[in-house]
């Protein structure tokens, strides 16, 4: 089954003050792409973000602890199976994301149709 292609992205561009620094985090912190069998993570800010991605069908009935979530380093990128993504199956139809930036008030949220 075909599914429609987009890419909603809400991560506003800001500064954010941190003691005594400034730090700017990118209007696209997090870039996410799909391969055929893979989650493609990266990190375009300088600071850690922390990220939750799943089919968001399935996150909006657990319960996640922020502190389990997993890091992603300034500028890393990672790879993740599409079988290691919570909730990922058969009848998925999103693979929703969203992340944190440690020790800055900044977030966003994206939306990835899995075809």
């Amino acid at each position: 089954m075909h599914r429609f292609v987009t890419l909603l992205l809400l991560a506003p561009l800001a500064l954010a003050a941190c003691d005594p620094l400034s730090i700017e985090i990118p209007e696209e912190a997090l870039r996410a792409r799909l391969s055929t069998n893979h989650l493609v993570l990266t990190n375009r800010a300088s600071v850690r973000l922390r990220y939750l991605a799943g089919d968001p069908d399935f996150l909006a009935r657990v319960d996640i602890s922020f502190e389990d979530l997993p890091i992603l380093e300034p500028h890393q990128t990672i790879t993740i199976p599409l079988d290691e993504v919570l909730g990922y199956g058969p009848e998925t139809r999103f693979i929703g994301i969203t992340w944190w930036a440690e020790g800055v008030d900044e977030a966003g949220s994206l939306r990835l149709p899995v075809r």
